[in-house]
């Protein structure tokens, strides 16, 4: 599994790699549609300096150690990014979705939940392979 590091300080974050080593999380995050900033700088910058957030506004668990952080945008949605955690301070992003209702979608949960259990199996066999890709 190839994984693109987005940050490293105190905390590294991850997401991980389509087979064609495509990011859907920072192909999110950098769509011109959609206004990220932030919420890339928050898993570039401060998510690696002080760990993800801990208030509920900006950071939900869902089910099955898959969270979600989220961002208010200005045309009336909310982005989400769906992370798990590994050890020694690593968040891992999986996938993400502009939503304008309030819940998460089941098949993206679902989808974080295989992506999860995928990381772990390729950890254990040591086929995790992580890349920096320029900012």
């Amino acid at each position: 599994m190839k994984l693109a590091r987005l940050g490293r300080k105190v905390w590294t974050v991850l997401a991980v790699l389509t087979e064609r080593e495509e990011c859907p999380v920072l192909d999110l995050l950098e769509s011109s549609d959609i206004p990220g900033e932030r919420l890339l700088a928050d898993l570039r910058e401060t998510i690696p300096a002080r760990g993800p957030p801990r208030n509920s506004e900006a950071s939900e668990y869902l089910r099955d150690k898959i969270f979600e952080l989220r961002e208010q945008v200005t045309r009336g949605g909310t982005l989400r990014v769906l992370y798990f955690y590994d050890d020694d301070h690593v968040v891992v992003c999986v996938n993400g979705v502009l939503k304008k209702k309030d819940k998460t979608p089941k098949t993206l949960i679902d989808a974080a939940v295989e992506k999860r259990t995928a990381y772990f199996d390729a950890k254990a066999k040591k086929q995790l392979a992580i890349v920096d890709l320029p900012p």
